[in-house]
């Protein structure tokens, strides 16, 4: 099957294959996510001051790190084997249950011992509005990102992107009407978005794929015993994926300062853009490798890789040419400080991808052991190479870290997928 439809007869062919439809579905979503948070910025950062949009960059940041933490790979699960289950609904209950539990209890963790982890968000424990939209934000974030995950395993992304979309038109207004609130405004602009989303996820879209659904807040313990292994595993992974990321502005907060935080946030916004990239075909081989077809499997593999790069590439270059003007948007201090940042950001997007191609292989495979292996040498590398390296030169090694620690990995897995004839 051609890549690139000649006609409108191979577009529909195209367009009919599940790893493309639901792999634009997907790119759709994420992408909408990145632009509408590209545009949610632009207005934050043009309304309130550098010190209010470096500290909540931060608190979004913790709070998205928590939500991974609070998954316990379920997500994973959730993809894997919903298609082999009876019990659909009792499943999806159960585990955005235990999601939303585990996001409440690790919430209050993370804001009990907050003079610990960082200083600077003291004012979390002080504002006490604050404080509830954090960790209501917190729950709702990570119970979203499961309401996803079922309209993906059913093989029906547009519904995810439906969600998406509701969600970004309410966010983008919201700063302008709760201005007079300062960081505040920017956190329960967020939180309230995401909740009304959600609900309207709950009782709208989820029924449409499975009639008798309603969210009750009931845990079915066989359920997690028969997944939980999995789901660990693919926990472990993806948390490894995720803390580089997520706990990089607390870094920077400690290392350099606030607005620096700002700086990165920004860049890394921007980034995601070319990340959900291979996230969404990734995500796509991974729903259909979970049907149990392995020469489809290994066909989906090749495809997956030409579709990544054709994608990939031309918008690094267009990037390149116009990251400037693009980071202008938010104001010429981002300019100034963040353009050589987002360059090396998007470059370290290639070696990610290959290493996303090479885990969704083997999360197929239920052969978690080498996620968790590439992914753990992956984190260490950037965390610890942009400690060192900020410490010596500034917000510039963070994304020299970025493309060593995606690089050197890419390397040994692009010589498993040419052994392995992938």
């Amino acid at each position: 099957m051609a890549l690139i439809p000649k006609n409108l007869k191979e577009l529909k062919i195209h367009l009919k294959d599940p790893l493309f439809k639901n792999s634009y579905y997907i790119l759709l979503t994420s992408s909408s996510i990145s632009i509408f948070g590209f545009i949610f910025w632009i207005i934050v950062a043009r309304l309130y001051t550098p010190n209010d949009v470096g500290l909540a960059t931060v608190i979004f940041s913790m709070s998205q790190l928590i939500s991974v933490f609070s998954s316990l790979g379920l997500n994973y699960s959730l993809v894997r084997y919903y298609v082999k289950r009876n019990d659909k609904n009792k499943m999806v209950n159960t585990v955005i249950l235990t999601n939303g539990i585990i996001a409440f209890i690790l919430s209050i963790i993370f804001l009990t011992g907050i003079r610990f982890w960082s200083p600077a968000l003291i004012y979390l424990q002080e504002n006490y509005l604050l404080l509830f939209s954090f960790i209501i934000l917190t729950i709702f974030s990570a119970i979203f990102s499961l309401q996803s995950n079922v309209f993906i395993a059913a093989r029906l992304a547009k519904f995810s992107f439906y969600q998406n979309i509701i969600y970004n038109i309410l966010r983008v207004p919201l700063p302008f009407l709760l201005f007079s609130f300062g960081l505040l405004g920017i956190i329960s602009s967020w939180t309230l978005a995401i909740v009304i989303a959600y609900l309207l996820g709950s009782f709208w879209l989820i029924p449409k794929i499975l009639p008798e659904y309603k969210p009750r807040p009931k845990l079915n313990i066989n359920i997690l015993k028969e997944i939980i292994t999995y789901s660990f595993g693919n926990y472990i992974a993806g948390v490894l994926v995720s803390l580089p990321i997520l706990i990089m502005p607390l870094l920077i907060v400690n290392i350099l300062n606030v607005e620096n935080a700002a700086y990165y946030y920004i860049a890394w916004s921007i980034t995601t853009i070319f990340i959900t990239i291979s996230s969404a075909v990734t995500t796509s081989l991974f729903v259909e490798g979970s049907q149990n077809k392995e020469i489809d499997f290994q066909m989906n593999i090749l495809k997956s890789i030409k579709f990544v790069f054709l994608l990939l590439i031309p918008s690094i270059i267009i990037l390149f040419v116009f990251s400037k003007e693009i980071l202008l948007l938010f104001g010429k201090p981002y300019s100034e400080n963040a353009s050589i940042l987002l360059w090396f950001f998007v470059i370290g997007c290639i070696p990610y991808a290959i290493n996303q191609i090479y885990t969704t292989i083997k999360r197929v495979q239920i052969d978690i052991k080498p996620m968790i292996y590439i992914n753990l040498i992956t984190a260490i590398f950037v965390i610890s190479g942009s400690y060192i390296l900020m410490n010596m030169i500034g917000l510039l090694g963070v994304g020299i870290a970025w493309i060593l620690g995606q690089g050197v990995v890419a390397i040994f897995v692009g010589l498993f997928l040419v052994k392995k004839n992938i």
